[in-house]
C-alpha cells in the first residue's frame, strides 16, 4: 500500500483495499487490557492535547537538575525489637545505593525511650528519604520522629512521609480505629502540628494499592483516589486549609505490567488532583505531591520467580517514565517458601534501579513521554474515564458512603472476577503460569481460593458501619497456586 499523507487518507485506502470487511475494526483500533479502545495510527488530525508533565512535577532535591527526571530508590526495611541492629542495616542500604528507606514498624513499643534517636543515628535525613508505615499507629510515629526532625535545618528541603490514609485503612481493617470525627480530629492536629515542624513533611497519603490490589482497575483506582481526596477536603474543611492539604498529600501506588497504561495512569493522576484542588481555589501553586511507586505484588508468581524480575523491570521503566518521586522494588523471591527473601533477591532490587537510572538515559531528560501522542491519547481517556467513574462514587453520596454500603467493595470485586476470567479463558496470559502449565481449574474453584469473599464478615465497631473489608488478593500468585500445583 502507497503510503498516504494524511490519516484520513489513509483510512480510505485501508477500507478501499481492505477486502475482509468484518476485520476492518481490528486494523484501526486496539484495545487495551483496560478495556481502553485505542487507535492504532496517530496523526495531529486526531486533535490530541499534548500533555506536558514537567508543570506538575515537583522539584525531588534542592541540589538536583531541574531538567532531569531524577527519582529514588527505597529499601525497606521491617524495624525490629532491636533498634541498634535495624539502624545498622538502614545505614546499610544507604551505603549500598539506596536513596531512601521505609520503615514498616509491626507489633514493638515504638514509645520506648530513645529509640527513635537510635533508630535514625547516622541517617541524614536532608540527603534521603524516609517513609514510615505503622500497623498500629501512624500518627505516633510522626510525632516521634518528629523530635528528631526539630534538630533539622527547618530551611532545609526533607522528604519524609508517613503512610497516613484513616479511610484505606478502615476498608482494609472493617472498621474506623476510632469514630471518623474523633479520626479527623487527630488528623487535624497531626497536620497542623506537622506544619509548624516542617512544612514539606507530608502528613497524608492516599493510598491506592488496596484497590490495586484487590482487583480494580486502572479507571477504578483513579476515580477511587480523587472521591477519597474530595471526601478528605470535605471533612477538613474549615479546620485544615486546601493548601496545607495539598503542600502535605502524596499517592502511594502500585505499578502493574500494562506498559502504557501504568505510564498514562501516574500522568492522569497528576492532572486529576489538579483538577479537583483547583475547584477549591487554593492560594499556593503550583504544589508539590509526590507519588510514592510500587512494584505490583499482583504480578509476582512463586513458579519460575526469576521471571519476576523481568516483570519488575517492566515496571520500573513504567514508573520513572512516568515521572515518580520514590519507587520500592518487592524482592522476586517475596511468594517463596522460606520466610524471608534471600540476601541476593533484595540486591538485585537495588541493582535494579540503579541500572535503569544510570544506563537506560531516562533520566536525561524531564519527561520522555511528552508529545507521545499514543500515551496522550491514554492519559486522556483515562482521565474521563477516571473523572466518570468518581461522578458515580459522588451519585451514591462520596467514597465514605460507597464503602459503608458495600457499593465499591462489589464493583471492585466484579472487576477482579473480569480479570480471573480472562485468566481463566486465556484471554490474557501469565507466562508460565496459565499458557503452559498443564492442567485448568474452574473460575469458582480460583475464586474460592483467593476468598476475595471472606463470608460475612461481620462488622465489629458500629461506628465503621463498613459492609465488608476489601482484601489484597495477589492476583497471579493466587492464580498460579490453583493452576500450577
Amino acid at each position: 500500500m502507497e503510503f498516504q499523507s494524511t490519516k484520513s487518507a489513509w483510512l480510505t485506502q485501508l477500507k478501499k483495499e481492505n477486502k475482509d470487511k468484518s476485520d476492518i475494526q481490528t486494523l484501526v483500533e486496539a484495545v487495551l487490557q483496560e478495556d481502553l479502545k485505542i487507535p492504532i495510527y496517530f496523526s495531529k488530525e486526531d486533535g490530541i492535547l499534548p500533555i506536558s508533565i514537567a508543570c506538575y512535577q515537583p522539584s525531588k532535591d534542592e541540589f538536583a537538575n531541574s531538567s532531569q527526571n531524577t527519582w529514588a530508590f527505597m529499601a525497606c526495611i521491617e524495624v525490629t525489637t532491636d533498634v541498634v541492629a535495624t539502624n545498622k542495616k538502614a545505614l546499610s542500604e544507604l551505603e549500598e545505593g539506596a536513596d531512601g528507606v521505609m520503615l514498616t514498624i509491626c507489633n514493638i513499643d515504638i514509645y520506648q525511650p530513645g529509640a527513635w534517636a537510635k533508630l535514625l543515628q547516622g541517617i541524614e535525613l536532608p540527603y534521603c528519604h524516609l517513609h514510615l508505615q505503622a500497623s498500629e499507629d501512624n500518627v505516633a510515629c510522626l510525632f516521634l520522629v518528629a523530635e528528631e526532625i526539630k534538630k533539622i535545618d527547618k530551611n532545609s528541603t526533607l522528604h519524609i512521609a508517613c503512610y497516613n490514609d484513616v479511610f484505606t485503612q478502615s476498608l482494609c481493617d472493617g472498621s474506623f480505629p476510632h469514630s471518623l470525627s474523633e479520626s479527623m480530629a487527630i488528623l487535624t492536629d497531626t497536620m497542623l502540628f506537622m506544619h509548624t515542624i516542617h512544612p514539606t513533611i507530608k502528613t497524608l497519603t492516599i493510598n491506592s494499592t488496596l484497590y490495586h490490589y484487590s482487583g480494580a482497575t486502572a479507571v477504578q483506582e483513579l476515580g477511587i483516589s480523587i472521591a477519597i481526596l474530595v471526601d478528605y477536603i470535605r471533612q477538613l474543611k474549615g479546620k485544615v486549609s486546601v493548601d496545607t492539604i495539598a503542600n502535605q498529600l502524596a499517592l502511594q501506588v502500585a505499578i502493574g505490567n500494562d506498559f502504557f497504561v501504568e505510564i498514562g495512569k501516574i500522568r492522569a493522576y497528576r492532572l486529576l488532583i489538579d483538577m479537583v484542588l483547583q475547584k477549591y481555589e487554593p492560594k499556593d501553586t503550583p504544589y508539590t505531591i509526590p507519588f510514592f511507586a510500587e512494584t505490583s505484588l499482583n504480578t509476582y508468581t512463586s513458579n519460575d520467580k526469576e521471571n519476576n524480575i523481568i516483570r519488575c523491570t517492566i515496571q520500573v521503566l513504567a514508573a520513572t517514565i512516568a515521572g515518580v518521586e520514590t519507587v520500592s522494588i518487592s524482592p522476586y523471591d517475596v511468594f517463596s517458601s522460606t520466610k524471608d527473601s534471600s540476601v541476593d533477591a533484595n540486591e538485585i532490587s537495588r541493582n535494579l534501579s540503579q541500572v535503569v537510572y544510570h544506563e537506560s538515559g531516562i533520566h536525561k531528560q524531564l519527561d520522555v513521554a511528552e508529545g507521545t501522542y499514543y500515551i496522550d491519547h491514554i492519559t486522556h481517556e483515562l482521565v474521563k474515564d477516571a473523572y466518570t467513574y468518581f461522578q458515580k462514587i459522588e451519585a451514591v453520596g462520596g467514597y465514605l458512603e460507597a464503602i459503608k454500603t458495600g457499593w465499591l467493595q462489589d464493583a471492585v470485586e466484579d472487576s477482579q472476577n473480569q480479570k480471573i476470567n480472562d485468566y481463566i479463558s486465556n484471554k490474557n496470559t501469565i507466562v508460565g503460569v496459565t499458557k503452559y502449565q498443564a492442567g485448568s481449574m474452574s473460575v469458582q474453584a480460583i475464586k474460592e481460593h483467593i476468598g476475595q469473599k471472606e463470608e460475612e464478615e461481620k462488622l465489629i465497631h458500629r461506628e465503621s458501619l463498613i459492609k465488608r473489608k476489601l482484601v489484597p488478593n495477589y492476583l497471579y500468585n493466587a492464580v498460579e497456586k490453583m493452576i500450577v500445583h
